[in-house]
């Protein structure tokens, strides 16, 4: 990818709006998508079929409410960022998942989700689009997906070992978790 400088740096040549503008954007941003794609397509089989991910509660007592549940889904990433797309989270049947969560009470990397939706006990989180110039560099890492407590999750009543399923793309990765 071919960097450019910002707009504004070319003064008063004409780029700095309408048309050069344009073509600016149009530069960075393709790379950028095609990029973002071919992660899509070469992360799951690179990564294996059913990842661990390990998953931790701010409290594991069973029939806890307002718990926070941070997950550190191992996986490809953009210059350290998890770019593009969406999560699909699966709590247990057994956890108390609300019928809406907002955006800002799940934090993706340490920026607020995009968007959340929640269909019964899967809860789709939208990851937000980077801010800045983006590299073109993708490495193995670990991307934190946090829950916090205003989210209102809550454990399971009873005691026991319970799943938890992240699905990204074709990827899905498995997180075991005890209730005491």
């Amino acid at each position: 990818m071919r960097w450019l400088p910002p707009p504004s740096a070319f003064g008063n040549l004409g780029f700095g709006a309408g048309r050069g503008h344009h073509e600016y954007v149009r530069s960075v941003a393709i790379p950028s998508v095609v990029a973002v794609a071919a992660w899509l397509l070469t992360a799951p089989a690179a990564l294996g079929s059913n990842p661990s991910t390990p998953l931790s509660l701010s409290t594991a007592t069973a029939g806890a409410k307002h718990v926070s549940a941070t997950i550190a889904l191992r996986t490809e990433l953009q210059c350290g960022r998890l770019v593009g797309g969406s999560l699909a989270v699966t709590f247990p049947r057994q956890m108390r998942v609300p019928r809406s969560i907002s955006a800002t009470s799940v934090l993706v990397g340490s920026r607020a989700a995009r968007s959340v939706s929640v269909a019964g006990r899967v809860v789709t989180v939208a990851v937000p689009v980077p801010r800045g110039v983006i590299c073109d560099s993708i490495a193995p890492g670990v991307a934190k997906i946090t829950f916090s407590r205003a989210a209102g999750l809550g454990n399971p009543k009873s005691p026991g070992a319970y799943f938890l399923r992240v699905r990204r793309g074709a990827a899905t990765f498995l997180s075991a978790f005890r209730i005491h």
